[in-house]
């Protein structure tokens, strides 16, 4: 009974805290470009510039989608069963459909974005406050993503939202001097990220060492 009249004070003090580890989780974390690696049974799967030097034990079937854009399906291998259900899918979004939505609805306006590289750095910068970057971190899920990765290397960026949910997981490709972006979604591992990084290729852009 002594605790009664404290209770409304710590439930407001633990949601507190929830909201501010959920905030601190989302916060950009910069990481290393991972080195390329040798791989002697790898095959080369591409969705428009981007290659990517895939192990065979991921790659169970590649489809090409006809939904209105161009699409990858990747499906994962599976030991002993072919593709699996679990897999990767490929699109590109160009700004007509990623940033001109938010534009219409002011949501840029102070917040100093003109690229998708400005636009994917506000998202992982904690400083940034307001109605107008937290509708925007709303609508990128970021309040139910556990990690915000980002690595770099010659003309390309790569931004990983991970999500809570494995199948929800999302890579975004952004390549300078392009008016497109690229995203991957689905059930992107650690393992799979990685090995995605060390051997990635942009069409057109000689790799630096």
């Amino acid at each position: 009974m002594a605790l009664k009249p404290f209770l409304p004070h710590l439930i407001i003090l633990l949601f507190s805290c929830y909201i501010n580890s959920l905030f601190a989780q989302t916060e950009m974390e910069h990481i290393q470009w991972p080195e390329q690696t040798n791989c002697s049974d790898c095959i080369i799967v591409q969705y428009q510039p981007i290659l990517m030097n895939l192990p065979m034990r991921y790659v169970g079937k590649v489809a090409v989608l006809n939904i209105g854009e161009p699409t990858l399906d990747l499906r994962f291998k599976t030991r002993g069963q072919g593709h699996s259900k679990q897999g990767v899918i490929f699109v590109e979004q160009n700004k007509n459909m990623f940033f001109t939505p938010l534009q219409q609805k002011g949501l840029f306006e102070g917040l100093n974005i003109k690229t998708y590289k400005d636009f994917f750095e506000a998202l992982g910068k904690k400083r940034l406050t307001g109605e107008d970057i937290s509708l925007i971190r709303k609508i990128m899920s970021m309040e139910t993503s556990t990690k915000y990765i980002h690595a770099a290397k010659d003309k390309l960026n790569i931004y990983w939202i991970k999500s809570e949910t494995p199948s929800d997981n999302r890579i975004y490709f952004v390549i300078d001097g392009h008016d497109s972006l690229y995203l991957a979604s689905g059930d992107i591992s650690e393992e799979f990220f990685h090995t995605v990084l060390s051997g990635l290729r942009v069409r057109g852009i000689t790799p630096s060492n």
